[in-house]
């Protein structure tokens, strides 16, 4: 296991100058939202990076298909996505893995063969990483089947998948036989699926206790979902018991409002896309034209909101603080 991780990374000028003129409670707000965006449990690395093994030339990405969407990149708006990236560290301080850390680079052994570098396998890609607990149960064959039936889907979104299990890559390679035959619509599973039987991979991400997996008779990883964005940064973490399984729509949603958010400077509501589909007007009518429209970012200066998005609509409040500020959906596709 060999693990790259990248250093925390000073603030840029601008991003100290936005944050010195945001008002006390807006930082308030941001601060108590952010901090309770990401439930992941922290672990340490230390008994993953005792494991390293020696990197041997990458092993080349499968090729872009023709019909393949444009790569995503950052939106070069000022105080837009760049600037509430830098609200993020890029490392913790005590080891464990949050949101906007940069995720910790590792070679395996795969159902596609060794993919000797996660963050060359995915070098300027966005990428899902996809736990499950083990192979032969019953859950885990419903989720990787419906999750195949997303993969051409993400892969046009320039999304890579991958999945990962503690078993052997044989073990894998022989469950997959099940898993195509359970699925009711006709599936390949086309992504590859890591074996990490000495949980190394597991414990770095956190999806297992280094302390007490030797004793469990049945060392499960947690199911978790990983998304990194094309700077290997992490920008979305969800975790599930054994019991429940993953709503892939959900999954490629969460996929959608990450891209958006990343290219346009914008943030999507909750129940996005199906959001404010009636709302009140300055006139006192009411207009049905917001159903699927975003927020600009808190971090977005006014300014740039008006030269961006001379359209946005402020949505009046009792505070009359302007920070709900919707952009239609066709101005952002």
């Amino acid at each position: 296991m060999s693990f790259l991780l990248r250093n925390a990374s000073t603030k840029t000028l601008a991003s100290q100058a936005f944050r010195r003129s945001v008002a006390p409670s807006m930082a308030s707000a941001f601060s108590g939202g952010f901090s309770s965006l990401s439930t992941m449990a922290s672990s340490s690395f230390a008994s993953s990076m005792m494991a390293a093994k020696p990197f041997t030339a990458p092993v080349a990405a499968k090729p872009f298909s023709p019909m393949r969407r444009t790569m995503s990149t950052m939106d070069d708006l000022k105080s837009g996505t760049s600037a509430y990236m830098d609200l993020y560290p890029t490392q913790s301080t005590d080891g464990g893995l949050r949101l906007g850390n940069i995720v910790p680079d590792f070679s395996c052994e795969t159902t596609k063969g060794e993919m000797p570098s996660f963050h060359e396998w995915k070098k300027g890609k966005w990428a899902i990483l996809f736990s499950h607990p083990a192979d032969f149960t019953p859950v885990c064959t419903t989720e990787i089947g419906r999750l195949a039936l997303k993969y051409d889907e993400l892969v046009d979104m320039d999304c890579l998948v991958a999945t990962l299990s503690v078993d052997p890559v044989k073990s894998h390679t022989e469950w997959l036989t099940d898993v195509v035959a359970h699925c009711e619509n006709e599936i390949k599973v086309d992504f590859p699926i890591i074996g990490d039987a000495d949980r190394s991979i597991s414990t770095a991400f956190g999806m297992i206790d280094p302390g007490t997996s030797d004793e469990q008779g049945l060392p499960l990883t947690i199911r978790a979902v990983f998304i990194v964005n094309p700077e290997n940064k992490l920008m979305l973490s969800l975790n599930y018991p054994a019991c429940v399984g993953r709503n892939m729509d959900e999954i490629l949603r969460c996929v959608k409002a990450l891209q958006l958010s990343y290219e346009k400077s914008i943030a999507t509501p909750a129940n996005w896309p199906e959001n404010h589909a009636d709302i009140p007007m300055p006139d006192g009518s009411r207009s049905t034209d917001f159903k699927g429209s975003v927020f600009l970012l808190p971090t977005v200066s006014e300014e740039e909101a008006k030269e961006r998005y001379p359209n946005y609509h402020s949505c009046d409040v009792p505070s009359k603080i302007n920070y709900l500020r919707l952009v239609k959906q066709e101005e952002v596709s």
